[in-house]
Parts: structure tokens; sequence; C-alpha cells
């Protein structure tokens, strides 16, 4: 079931957190163990801030708590001291947490796959079922979670991308299976052995001596008779390059009361915090008293002195929304498929529903200036108080992936014919240009139209999606 806040969450007194606070206290009254999923950490601590006001029978648990604070979290949850944990992704598999009464998913889980894993959860018993349900702050998260349900009832799962072929991974291998054999590389034997990995199984021998002349070029390897020698610039990338994650520094929050660590900040936050900011971490608002960069080590107290609270960002944690989501959306929002109003969970919550269903249908519908290749166009005018510069919009409905890969080939489309972007953006629906004033939108549009049917989506789709 999906159910959300309508038109109460416009109530300027009434946070769309705190309305969701409010429905979790009163379903976790009803079972004894209940899982609340969000998309990120920064959603967990927010709503783990909101609830620490009004119970203690929710915690918060993410992969940036500290070892010793999640484990007893998962204890409290056992014991039955908390009835609920406010989560992310840390819990979608195979902790062992105890019996699981209910889940329930804050928003869009964004994927199919992600919401079956996540109720599933719950009903860990021959006799169970597995139960759950949305809650949604707005109405963009109810349509995307209603999209995502009836995919799932239909049997829908996104299926698992194996990047074939990868060339950086090959690339670093290279280099670490010569340094394995004693700085000497055989090019044929690394040929047989690397496609026995399913990535590579239909690894072009081409293509290998391709990455082995870069490295040569490069100066990392070095071309002898028969075999390559690693050189001492080769080494030294490789060391440089030996994980492919990339390297974020982290500083590690200490609790001075009890000299343990509490959990990790990424740099990127850590860099405007300064000695006396309150910070929210474990859903818990604490107090900076010492920041020490050599170290990378926070320090922090619960005797606050302030009121002003920082909310953590970490990098990487937005959840990618598939293809066939959005365009099941696009399906709700054109009418070609039925909304399955028995999804949403009560007769207010379908009546609101389908009001704003049919406002932005309709408000879509007058805006559009053309649809070609299933691709919906719209522009904004300058004129509203909104937009400083016009905004060209193509909705393409093609996930956050499609359209990573359009807007790096449509910003440098527009380049190349003169046609200068002020920033060119994107999300799982929609591609957003801004334009600059003096812009004819006639030649603008001219052209995106001209390129349009040019674009083979069905082979983006098999390709890069």
């Amino acid at each position: 079931m999906i159910s959300y806040g309508g038109n109460r969450s416009r109530n300027l007194r009434v946070s769309p957190e705190e309305l969701i606070i409010e429905k979790i206290m009163n379903l976790i009254k009803e079972y004894k163990s209940v899982l609340i999923f969000t998309n990120t950490r920064q959603e967990a601590e927010l709503l783990g801030f909101y609830a620490s006001s009004v119970s203690e029978d929710l915690v918060v648990h993410h992969g940036s708590l500290s070892k010793d604070v999640r484990e007893r979290i998962e204890l409290l949850l056992r014991s039955g001291e908390a009835k609920g944990i406010i989560c992310t992704s840390s819990l979608e598999l195979g902790i062992d947490i105890g019996h699981i009464e209910h889940v329930i998913q804050v928003d869009s889980p964004r994927q199919v796959i992600r919401l079956a894993q996540r109720v599933g959860r719950s009903g860990h018993k021959l006799t169970y079922v597995s139960k759950g349900e949305i809650l949604a702050r707005n109405f963009k998260e109810a349509l995307e979670g209603v999209a995502i349900v009836d995919l799932l009832r239909k049997g829908f799962l996104e299926g698992q991308l194996i990047r074939e072929n990868a060339l950086l991974p090959l690339f670093n291998q290279v280099i670490a299976y010569a340094l394995e054999n004693n700085g000497l590389f055989d090019v044929n034997y690394f040929y047989s052995i690397v496609r026995n990995a399913y990535p590579y199984r239909k690894l072009s021998k081409s293509l290998l001596d391709r990455c082995v002349n870069l490295a040569v070029a490069l100066k990392y390897l070095k071309k002898g008779d028969p075999w390559y020698y690693v050189t001492r610039k080769g080494r030294l990338y490789f060391y440089e390059n030996i994980s492919m994650i990339p390297d974020e520094k982290k500083y590690n929050v200490i609790d001075t009361a009890t000299r343990k660590a509490i959990g990790s900040l990424d740099e990127d936050f850590v860099i405007d915090i300064a000695e006396g900011d309150v910070i929210v971490l474990a859903g818990t608002p604490w107090q900076v008293i010492e920041k020490d960069p050599e170290k990378a080590v926070i320090k922090v107290s619960r005797d606050i002195i302030t009121d002003k609270i920082s909310l953590p960002k970490w990098v990487g944690e937005n959840i990618p929304v598939s293809r066939e989501v959005c365009e099941h959306v696009r399906d709700i929002l054109s009418g070609i498929c039925d909304v399955p109003l028995e999804i949403l969970s009560k007769k207010e919550t379908q009546e609101s529903f389908l009001r704003e269903l049919q406002n932005i249908s309709l408000s879509l519908g007058s805006n559009i200036h053309h649809l070609i290749s299933n691709v919906i166009l719209e522009y904004i005018t300058p004129s509203s108080h909104l937009f400083k510069y016009p905004v060209l919009i193509m909705y393409t409905f093609l996930g956050h992936r499609g359209n990573a890969a359009l807007s790096i080939l449509f910003s440098i489309a527009l380049k190349l014919t003169g046609i200068f972007s002020f920033a060119i953006d994107y999300n799982a629906y929609a591609i957003y240009v801004v334009l600059p004033l003096n812009c004819d939108f006639d030649y603008v549009k001219n052209y995106v139209l001209r390129i349009l049917p040019t674009i083979d989506f069905n082979k983006m789709k098999d390709h890069i999606i």
C-alpha cells in the first residue's frame, strides 16, 4: 500500500518529515519490529533527528556509522528495546536482526528489485507473508511508487547489468599480472587467463593488444622479446590506482565522553563545519568541540549550546531509476495504462492522487511544443519568477543512466553548432538545458528536432542502460 501527505503536506507549520514520523509512530504500535528504509543516509539522519524528539523506540542505522554503533543498534532491535530502525541499504541484505514484522519504505524505492528486496526482509517464516508499504512525502514520490508496485505485481524485476570488456579494470589487471609475475608480462598467456572471467569471455585479442600498446605508450610497460617488462613508472601507477573505488577522505567522529567512534563524515561536508557547529549523526545532535584536519578526526559532545543544526551529506548516495520504471510513469501520466488505485491506501488518498495526476497531465499538455521519437519538448520562458533564463526541457523517460549519456551527447552537439548553454542537467525523466537570454529558441528547437530522429533510442536502451 502507498500513502502520501497530499494536501496536508502543504501545511507550512508541519514539515513532510514530521508527517512521516507521525505515520511511522502509528504503525509501530501495530507491530513488534519494523524496518524503515530510506534511500540515502542523509534522509535516515533527518528522520532520525525528528524521531528522537518524540520517541526512543526508533534508532538509525547506516554504513557510515561505526561498527560498534551498528552492532549496538542491531542488538536493540533483536532484544525488543527498539521497535524500529530507520536504515538504508545497509540492512537490505542478510544481517541477522531477528524477526521483522513489517517494512516501511519512505518515498519511492527507485527500483522494483530494491522494493522486493526490502519488503522481503519481513515475515521470515514459512507461514508468514512479507508485508510492507510506501510512505511518500509528495505526489511525485507517490507516482513513482505506484509505477514500481504495479510493475512488481506484474512480475517485473530489473536485470543485473554486467559490463562486458570494461577497459579500465582490464588495463589495471595487465599491470597487476606483470607485477605478480616478477615484472614480466606474457600477452598470450594473460589472454588465455582473462577470458575465463565471465565479463571478458568475449574479449578479442585486438582489444587486449590495444590496452597493452597504451601501457607501452604511457611507459608503464617496455616491450621486450618475447615478454613485456614493467617499468618503474608502471609500478608507481599500480600502487596509486590499486583500487577502482574513488578515494574520498573521511573524518572519524569521536564522542568526547566515551572516547568511542560514532561514525564517519566525508571531507566535502566537513570542510564547511567549524568548531561550535552542531551536526546530526546516528539520529542524535552533536556539538563539534574540535576538528583536526591532519588526523582527520572530529571530536563532538552531546552538550548542545546552539539550535543551529547541519545535516551531513555523503558522496554517491543517489539510487538510479531504471528506464522501465520511467516508461511506466510516462504511461500512467499519458493515460496509456489505467491507474492501479487499489495500490493507494485510502479513498481520500486515491482522490487526491487522481486530482494531482490530472492537473500535471493538463499542465504538461498545455506546455508541450513537440513530441518526437517519444521525447517531449518543453520550453520555459524567463518571464517566470522561477527562471531567470530560458530553459529547454526534453522529457525522455530513459532513466538516470540513459539521460546521463544523452546529456553529454547533447552538450557536445550544441557546442559544435555554436549553441552555448549555461548548464545542462538531468534526472531520470528529463534533460534540462539552460540557454542564454538572447538565444533564438526556434533555432535551437529546429536543431533538436533534426537531431532527435537520428538517435537510435532502442540501441541506447540495449547498450547504455
